[in-house]
């Protein structure tokens, strides 16, 4: 064990009865002092613990196993009888069990956690951003879990033109193992409106005295559209549907230029 001067000192099990017993020998003098059982004994056994589920606040009692020796106790808030009654937050528990060999208690603590709601975070990709067309990716937690509305089963929202126009919830429910269901289910409800498709053919170049050219711009129809530029007159049909009429004679600069949006 440790020497102190020219007295060393050591912990064996000399006489096998379990116990560990103390000796001191004095090198100066060769003398050797035997205390038989007078140490502690040492456990023979540990306590291993495996996780707890995250347990969802609306579930029922959660029976606390997961030790190993089994046969002890658990103890904290919101334990009885080794079963678990979910407190919202993160909290200790503590096993407690007695080693076979020795008598002695052993003991191990570990977390436990009780949600309400799942928390759901964008990885890429603005998710309020209802005209843009690229994706979104989200992850959520707990896992696993079930997503609904707008993401697929991966978290993945689809965005592109193909989908709209389209109105949509967003919501991941995740089922604990005491059987409660914590759901996440987003504030807003998401429109994405119609791609807007145009086309108004390549840059001309017009006769001054030609005839009035008519543009029109058709948008999505919950959405709207407007039309900038050198125009001699705008007629708004509807928020989605505008004309434009320009006439060439119009005293603009030499390259004109239009806007839609």
């Amino acid at each position: 064990m440790d020497t102190i001067n020219s007295v060393h000192l050591s912990a064996a099990d000399l006489n096998g009865d379990g116990s560990n017993d103390l000796i001191i020998a004095d090198r100066d003098t060769a003398l050797i002092w035997w205390f038989p059982d007078i140490l502690p004994q040492q456990l023979l056994d540990s306590v291993s613990l495996t996780p707890f589920d995250t347990l969802c606040m609306n579930g029922d009692p959660y029976p606390l196993g997961h030790a190993v020796p089994s046969g002890g106790t658990w103890s904290g808030a919101g334990v009885a009888a080794n079963t678990y009654t979910p407190n919202l937050g993160t909290f200790d528990l503590t096993y407690t069990v007695t080693d076979t060999a020795t008598g002695c208690p052993m003991s191990a603590t570990q977390p436990i956690t009780a949600i309400a709601t799942p928390t759901v975070t964008v990885v890429s990709g603005d998710l309020l951003a209802d005209c843009d067309t690229s994706a979104v990716q989200l992850a959520a937690s707990p896992s696993p879990g079930v997503w609904y509305g707008l993401a697929d089963s991966t978290g993945f929202v689809d965005r592109s033109c193909d989908v709209r126009l389209s109105y949509f919830y967003l919501g991941y429910t995740f089922t604990a193992a005491n059987g409660g269901f914590c759901d996440f289910e987003h504030p807003s409800q998401f429109l994405l409106p119609n791609c807007l498709f145009m086309n108004m053919g390549p840059d001309r170049v017009l006769c001054s005295n030609g005839d009035t050219l008519e543009l029109t711009v058709s948008g999505p129809a919950m959405g709207g559209v407007d039309l900038s530029g050198p125009l001699d007159s705008i007629h708004f049909w509807a928020n989605y549907l505008v004309d434009g009429f320009f006439y060439p004679g119009h005293p603009q600069a030499p390259m004109c230029s239009m806007a839609v949006r």
